[in-house]
């Protein structure tokens, strides 16, 4: 699953559904959801893992990874991709 940060602007909501539809994965607006509720999502989807998309100056700067346990537990996964040119 795939989702941004905070209040994201256009350009990096634009990037991520692009990418979502990419790579085949279920894209969720953020808006003011909190990181519970997204887990909550992805849990009820059935996804393992969810990517968010993080801006930087209303641009998207680089994706950040959360593991979505069974149990409802959740942690970030080490590592980040860095997103140039976007």
């Amino acid at each position: 699953m795939l989702t941004t940060s905070r209040y994201p602007s256009s350009k990096t909501k634009i990037f991520a559904k692009n990418l979502a539809g990419t790579i085949g994965t279920l894209y969720s607006a953020r808006g003011k959801k909190s990181v519970e509720s997204i887990i909550q999502l992805a849990r009820k989807k059935g996804e393992e893992r969810i990517c968010i998309v993080v801006e930087n100056n209303k641009k998207p700067q680089k994706i950040m990874f959360i593991k979505v346990n069974e149990d409802a537990t959740w942690a970030w996964l080490p590592g980040e991709i860095e997103i140039n040119g976007a």
